[in-house]
């Protein structure tokens, strides 16, 4: 899939900084929001949450609670998936280099940036 993907389009992986990573963090808290999960991490966080919530089944789950808890832990489990891909397939790009875009010239030039440093 990462090979057609990567043959059709330019994969562009955000890195956030420390900040933002707080930020978006916070966001999720203040604001949980449906997220996809891969099974296995699925599996392995509900078991986790219930048992620190002494939650007996997966219908009792208050969904935005189950949200606000696992989001740093998906956020951080995906990081090192990101930068792989990245690495393989696409060119990385900083949070902070991104809030210097104002217009798609801004934007053309960062992605020359990120291609050319690789």
């Amino acid at each position: 899939m990462l090979d057609v993907l990567c043959s059709h389009t330019l994969i562009l992986y955000i890195k956030a900084s420390k900040a933002d990573e707080t930020e978006l963090i916070r966001r999720s808290v203040s604001a949980p929001k449906p997220l996809y999960y891969r099974e296995r991490f699925l599996d392995e966080q509900l078991q986790q949450f219930m048992a620190e919530q002494n939650i007996p089944y997966v219908a009792m789950i208050d969904p935005d609670e189950f949200v606000r808890w696992v989001f740093p832990r998906l956020f951080y489990a995906r990081i090192p998936r990101y930068e792989a891909i990245a690495e393989q397939y696409g060119y990385t790009v900083t949070t902070s280099e991104l809030s210097q875009v104002r217009n798609e010239g801004d934007f053309l030039r960062l992605l020359e940036t990120a291609v050319a440093r690789r």
